[in-house]
């Protein structure tokens, strides 16, 4: 459970069912390639910016709209990251086993290719004994469960931390919480008797309501655990992407101009600092950098036809002799604009 998102291999095979026989061949091997059963393919519509140079320009031309296995992409972790750059740039997809796979395999969904799902649970579980010289490999379904356990057990500590950091001094991450407190955190987030001749549990004391496509299968557990009761609304699995296409995407870009000599103006501009002897053609020169900079990040990052506001805060000192001079200025630039996929909804 973390902030990167992968496209599940069900999905994938749903809407590339050619993959299958990839995977079909990959779980049937000893020994696997790197990186087994993740896939990558090129965003439809989006081209690499001219800022995108290096390894990523170089995975960037490997990659295709046709879904490829990474193995054929990228050769090191080196290759991955960057491939994992394009996708957080909104520029590819990285298709791999996902929560929502392992709800394929278990039966708790099947909206999308079943199949894939097992594949990619058994390439794991192979991938699981190689690398820990096991005897035998998990099979698909104990991979897939101890995928439940394990988003199981994340959210509900997500959700304790959270709560618990609303209360001054019970923040859970300063270590501060505890021996003995960290102990019955644990059991409580793993379902397990804190002792067995004290009583002992940590519960939320208001409802949980529970948003997005997978609640379902998950948090029914998760709020048993938690000692509370659960409520998901109607049309809950829509939520998320409902969210998504009606808000709006923010960067902001801070350029600053400073003066490290008298009359000497430097702004720092990501691709190298510039000097200038005048305030304004410095902040006028930060103002245009700034603005270029916040609009690139904004169509990286999905939006569509943003626009762009700039602020210009000084810092201003004196002299021993009472002149006004600029020490510092720092130009912010926020570029906002809807997401590609809600783009022209209003009205």
């Amino acid at each position: 459970v973390g902030p990167r998102k992968a496209m599940p291999l069900s999905l994938l095979a749903h809407q590339h069912p050619d993959i299958l026989a990839d995977l079909r061949i990959l779980a049937a091997q000893d020994r696997l390639p790197d990186f087994p059963a993740q896939f990558a393919f090129r965003n439809p519509g989006r081209d690499a910016p001219e800022s995108v140079q290096g390894i990523d320009r170089r995975i960037w031309n490997a990659l295709t709209t046709t879904p490829q296995k990474a193995s054929e992409v990228v050769g090191n972790a080196a290759g991955l990251e960057a491939l994992r750059r394009l996708a957080d740039a909104g520029l590819a997809t990285i298709a791999a086993f996902t929560p929502s796979d392992a709800m394929h395999v278990l039966g708790l969904q099947s909206a999308w290719n079943i199949e894939a799902a097992e594949l990619g649970a058994t390439i794991l579980g192979i991938e699981e004994r190689n690398g820990k010289a096991l005897r035998s490999a998990a099979t698909a379904e104990t991979i897939s469960k101890r995928t439940h356990e394990h988003v199981v057990r994340e959210s509900a500590r997500i959700i304790l931390e959270t709560a618990l950091a609303q209360d001054p001094g019970i923040e859970t991450r300063d270590n501060r919480f505890g021996v003995l407190g960290d102990r019955l955190m644990e059991d409580t987030i793993a379902g397990t008797p804190f002792s067995r001749l004290v009583a002992g549990s940590l519960s939320l004391a208001t409802p949980l309501i529970a948003i997005g496509a997978p609640v379902g299968p998950y948090y029914p557990a998760v709020a048993e655990r938690l000692g509370t009761s659960l409520s998901i609304p109607k049309h809950a699995a829509v939520c998320n992407a409902v969210g998504a296409v009606a808000g709006v995407v923010s960067t902001t870009i801070d350029v600053v101009v400073n003066q490290p000599t008298f009359k000497l103006f430097r702004v720092h501009d990501p691709a190298g600092a510039r000097d200038f002897d005048d305030a304004d053609a410095a902040i006028g020169h930060a103002e245009q950098v700034a603005r270029e900079l916040a609009l690139e990040a904004a169509r990286h990052a999905g939006a569509a036809d943003p626009h762009v506001v700039t602020q210009v805060s000084e810092k201003r000192a004196q002299t021993p002799g009472q002149a006004d001079y600029l020490a510092e200025a720092v130009v912010r630039a926020t570029a906002t604009g809807r997401p590609l996929a809600g783009h022209g909804l209003d009205g």
